[in-house]
């Protein structure tokens, strides 16, 4: 100090000690002893320190404040003017004044921000900038920059940057301050430190990179701690459960690694953890947020609060109720992941830890992934334990069983047993969707076993009326739809269908959005429009993967296959076919439209004994099942083509004969084809065009435009041969044109007795590869 302390020259000196918030007791008196002997030399000495709520060593405050030349001066952050001034120092006038607002939002004026954007700015990280709407690059310098000045305001400016970062600030400092065991007051003066330092706007981070920065910078164990307490404080307080299952979803999260996956709730291993008890306030919050998840279509975080749930959960009969609710939820999103919770929860039923309210949904999936015998075993511990279900639940499982019934008609005693259950779950009152439900499931059962009085319009319009898919289950949704296409309705299925699909899609709900693409596929079918058909069923094949939709696979299979096959893409179809599917898919009505489509593939690449099998094969199981009507598979005909091509006329007429015979509707798509195909036989060619007149006549009246154009290109070749022109009108619309139109080869060539006279001959009609079986 003697050199300073005698400095009396003519140049004045500056000393300058930078962090004086960091120097010992012992440092700080020598500062104060060198500031009073300074007093008369021409000397500034200049400290620096952090702001704070807490002024630290005011002991020292006030020992300079006594200086007569002492003056504080409180930096500020940049203005405006002075932050394009150091915009300028990189970028040109122009630029700078246009990225100066958004500098100044971002960063407060805070010249270290602002350094940092500028570095951002110009060179761009490794995996390149995070641009937000106003253009701004935010890489790895402003981050950096955060945690630094974050740093230097020392740990409690960093502990309440954190609980902000945690909470999703805004939130008033009371919170904070439960959450960190700091006064309310000292939490509102460091919020206001920050705002002053340009970290926070009012309260705010002034750009989600800054409490990115900061959760990053913290470690996992502390993050995870910190969103537990928050949890329980959160709780406490009475804030909306999904806030609090955000946060213990986050604390479960935070210290697990990136690449291990969540415990799996069929592990027996979780089956055995034993949660301690006073972690219990949990699980209702979980469950709670969860349910308000899943009817909001957020699938993800429906089963992340679930899982924590389940491993929240000591009661075995309550996690057996979770892992139920967990299968519903992935249901809807992927089939195929379920599948694995199943084994677990139909041994839940059979140990008595699953009731009927929640195991209700456990049949359906398991007739979904071809396991009737199981779904039939099921109902049974449901409905006949000595406690019987409430009349809603009485009445879903009853319905259940009626489509047991129907997608697998071999099981007759679950058909029986929903038809004497029925007095039963009427005899109750219960909600309007159950009884829609059950309606659905009635009228598809009906319609299958061929009753002749029933309205399915009219039962298909009470269902669908105000229907929506947060509502009610793909089943009775698809039960409907199916029960009008096999009743020759396919128009009116198409108008309930459509709107249903677009909610679909615009939900993102993956199996609604593929099974009612499916069911389109169908509808498409039996309308003739074949490219629609094919467009439908790609839809619903990519909306989930074929290992995902067990047995429901051979619908859109089917489809593809009938709208190549009938296009003429004969290796495409063969593709189709050539898709992996369940064994069980055979024993149900799906597997009849498989092996439908399979036919039509096999007669059209010329190998009718291949494509007469698969027919025959569907009629055996439509007679043995007792589901014999033409409405669901019009076999009859299929096998009559078939024969036609073999040389069977009379075998052929007769199988016409007996469908035209069963036929329901005679203004219908069916009685047209039957007729169609009678025709085809009828030996006397008056005959012959007699029928396909009124083939025609029919098929008019009906959607199914592609058979429609065949019935004409018959009813034009029927005429020639007779020796009649044809008219204006049909020779246009027979041109092969109009089968184009809809995704069809145009019009096909002759079948019958012209073949029987070249057997074999199939020429370019044969597939490149071995038909698939």
């Amino acid at each position: 100090m003697q050199g300073p302390a005698r400095h009396g020259g003519a140049h004045p000196l500056v000393i300058g000690v930078d962090d004086v918030h960091h120097a010992d007791a012992a440092s700080l008196s020598f500062l104060s002893y060198v500031a009073y002997r300074l007093k008369a030399a021409p000397i500034v000495l200049v400290l620096t320190e952090r702001i704070g709520p807490r002024r630290e060593h005011p002991w020292f405050h006030a020992d300079l404040q006594s200086q007569p030349h002492y003056w504080r001066l409180r930096l500020k952050p940049l203005s405006r003017r002075g932050q394009v001034q150091l915009l300028r120092t990189r970028l040109d006038p122009r630029r700078a004044h246009e990225f100066a607002p958004v500098c100044d939002a971002v960063t407060g004026g805070n010249p270290a921000l602002v350094q940092a954007l500028l570095q951002d700015e110009r060179v761009p990280p490794h995996d390149g900038p995070v641009r937000d709407a106003a253009g701004l690059a935010v890489g790895d310098a402003f981050p950096r920059a955060v945690l630094h000045c974050l740093h230097r305001g020392g740990p409690e400016m960093r502990r309440v940057a954190r609980a902000l970062a945690i909470l999703r600030e805004p939130c008033p400092p009371a919170l904070v301050g439960g959450l960190l065991d700091l006064d309310a007051e000292f939490v509102s003066d460091m919020i206001d430190t920050m705002d002053a330092a340009g970290l926070l706007d009012a309260g705010r981070f002034r750009h989600p990179a800054v409490p990115a920065a900061v959760l990053e910078g913290m470690p996992a164990e502390e993050r995870a701690a910190l969103h537990e307490r928050a949890a329980r404080l959160l709780h406490d307080r009475g804030a909306a459960p999904r806030t609090v299952a955000e946060h213990l979803i986050a604390a479960e999260t935070a210290c697990r690694p990136a690449a291990q996956a969540p415990p799996d709730a069929a592990d027996p291993a979780q089956q055995d953890s034993s949660p301690d008890a006073e972690e219990s306030w949990k699980v209702p919050v979980l469950l709670e947020a969860a349910e308000q998840a899943r009817t909001e279509g957020a699938a993800h975080t429906a089963l992340l609060c679930l899982r924590l749930a389940r491993e929240n959960c000591a009661d075995d009969r309550r996690r057996a109720e979770i892992t139920m609710a967990m299968a519903r939820v992935e249901w809807l999103v992927d089939p195929g992941s379920a599948e694995r919770l199943l084994p677990g929860l139909v041994d839940a039923v059979r140990a008595g830890r699953l009731n009927a309210r929640h195991a209700a949904r456990l049949p359906g999936y398991l007739m979904w992934h071809g396991r009737p015998d199981e779904a039939a075993e099921v109902l049974g511990p449901l409905t006949g334990r000595a406690e019987p279900p409430a009349a809603g639940t009485a009445c879903f499982l009853t319905a259940t069983r009626l489509l047991l019934g129907c997608v697998y008609p071999g099981h007759a005693d679950a058909v029986d047993g929903a038809s004497a259950d029925r007095p039963a779950a009427a005899r109750h009152v219960v909600s309007g969707l159950e009884n829609r439900r059950l309606r659905a499931a009635t009228a598809l059962r009906e319609v299958l076993t061929g009753r002749t009085d029933l309205d399915v319009r009219g039962t298909a319009e009470q269902f669908m009326q105000g229907t929506r898919l947060t509502e009610t289950s793909p089943g009775a949704v698809l039960a409907v739809l199916a029960a009008l296409v096999y009743d020759d309705h396919p128009h009116t299925a198409a108008r309930w269908c459509d709107p249903l699909l677009e909610e679909a899609a615009a939900r993102h709900e993956p199996l609604w959005h593929a099974t009612l693409a499916a069911a389109r596929a169908l509808i498409c079918v039996r309308q003739g429009d074949l490219a629609a058909a094919e467009e439908h069923a790609r839809t619903a094949l990519a909306r989930i993967s074929p290992a995902s939709w067990g047995v429901a696979i051979g619908v859109p299979i089917a489809a593809s296959v009938y709208a190549t096959t009938a296009a003429g893409r004969y290796e495409d179809a063969a593709t189709h076919l050539g898709i992996a599917v369940p064994d069980a898919m055979l024993d149900t009505l799906c597997g009849l439209h498989y092996l439908q489509a399979r036919g039509r593939f096999h007669l059209a690449t010329g190998h009718p004994e291949l494509a007469l099998e698969d027919f025959q094969t569907c009629g055996e199981r439509m007679r043995d099942w007792r589901v014999d009507v033409p409405g669901l598979v019009p076999w009859r005909t299929d096998a009559a083509q078939a024969l036609l091509e073999l040389g069977e006329t009379d075998r052929a007429a007769e199988l016409a004969d007996e469908q035209l015979a069963m036929v329901r509707h005679r203004a219908g798509r069916t009685l047209g084809v039957s007729l169609r195909v009678r025709a085809l036989a009828a030996a006397d060619p008056r005959r012959r065009g007699e029928l396909l007149e009124e083939a025609v006549r029919v098929l008019e009246q009906c959607d199914d435009r592609y058979e429609l154009s065949l019935a004409r290109c018959e009813l034009s070749r029927a005429r020639q041969a007779l020796g009649e022109a044809p008219t204006r009108k049909s020779t246009a619309e027979t041109a092969p044109d109009t089968g184009k139109a809809q995704g069809a080869p145009g019009c096909p060539r002759t079948t019958g007795r012209s073949r029987s006279r070249r057997r074999g001959g199939t020429g370019s009609r044969r597939p490149p590869t071995r038909p698939p079986r």
